[in-house]
C-alpha cells in the first residue's frame, strides 16, 4: 500500500491541515455569518428570519420591524432651533464685519488669507 500525504477528492489532493487551521476556518465562517446578521439587524427595513426546515417547521423565528420615525413636531423644533442659531451667527458676523480693527495686530489677522 502506498502512503499518501493528504486526502484525495475527485482526483485532486487536499493537503493535511491542523486543528488550528480548522479552528481558524470555522472562526472566519462564523464571523462572516455574524456580520451578515449584524447588517440585517441594524438595517431599517422589515425582515423576517427563521431557523428551520420550512415556513411551517422551524425552531426559531424573528421579525424585525423598522423603528417608528420621529414625530414631525420634534423635527420642526430642531429646524426652528437651527434657524435661530443661523440668525444669531449672521448677526454676529455683521457686527464683526462692520467693526473697524482697533490695533494693527487685529488688522493683520483680518488681512491673512
Amino acid at each position: 500500500m502506498s502512503e499518501s500525504e493528504g486526502l484525495e477528492i475527485n482526483g485532486g489532493r487536499l493537503q493535511d491541515f491542523t486543528i488550528d487551521q480548522a479552528a481558524g476556518a470555522l472562526a472566519l465562517g462564523l464571523g462572516a455569518i455574524g456580520t451578515l446578521l449584524l447588517v440585517i439587524w441594524q438595517s431599517r427595513c422589515l425582515c423576517k428570519c427563521r431557523l428551520g426546515f420550512s415556513d411551517s417547521c422551524y425552531i426559531f423565528s424573528c421579525e424585525r420591524a423598522p423603528p417608528p420615525l420621529e414625530d414631525e413636531e420634534k423635527q420642526d423644533e430642531i429646524l426652528n432651533k437651527e434657524d435661530k442659531i443661523l440668525k444669531k451667527e449672521d448677526k454676529i458676523l455683521k457686527v464683526v464685519d462692520s467693526a473697524e480693527p482697533d490695533t494693527a495686530e487685529q488688522q493683520e489677522m483680518i488681512d491673512l488669507p
